[in-house]
């Protein structure tokens, strides 16, 4: 080959690789959504062994699943989700639960979400997290967000409240 020869460049170190990627969704009742998904990934650079390694090997296969369920009580939207991950590196799993209302035509609404990842290598303590928060849709085009959420890593337990404005043009 010559020094002109075009040729796809490694990414992270790592000459391209293919991947396969399949997806099977459902609606087994009105309600309820349902979906499966699985995707490869080759891991040419041996185990993963730290949080530092997802830049060079990747988390390897990674298999999910979600479902929400949705329903109308008593003038509530209601929403409930689950999505659980299981990559074969890095992470031995990942899931959350989450539950959302709203409050009729109100524009008022608010949300509840669990997190937690349990990570596969040395040192590294489970992550969970812990969000509420509280939305208004002023307008179609115009929300407003409040947040707040708390992490505990393992080593260290931490709050974080934020706002937000959205517009949409």
């Amino acid at each position: 080959f010559s020094s002109s020869t075009p040729r796809a460049l490694p990414i992270c170190g790592v000459d391209e690789e293919n991947s396969f990627a399949l997806v099977l969704g459902a609606n087994p009742v009105e309600s309820v959504e349902v979906e499966l998904g699985y995707v490869t990934q080759d891991n040419d650079s041996g185990t993963c062994t730290s949080i530092a390694d997802l830049s060079t090997c990747g988390m390897g296969n990674h298999l999910n699943l979600n479902a929400t369920v949705t329903q109308e009580v008593a003038g509530l939207g209601l929403t409930g989700a689950v999505e659980i991950q299981m990559p074969d590196e890095i992470v031995d799993q990942a899931y959350m639960l989450m539950a959302n209302a709203t409050v009729g035509d109100t524009g008022f609404g608010g949300t509840l979400r669990l997190e937690e990842v349990s990570f596969d290598v040395a040192g590294v303590d489970d992550l969970e997290r812990t969000t509420l928060a509280g939305t208004y849709e002023a307008q179609d085009n115009l929300f407003f967000l409040l947040e707040w959420s708390n992490t505990d890593n393992g080593t260290e337990d931490f709050d974080l409240v934020t706002f937000e404005v959205v517009g949409l043009f």
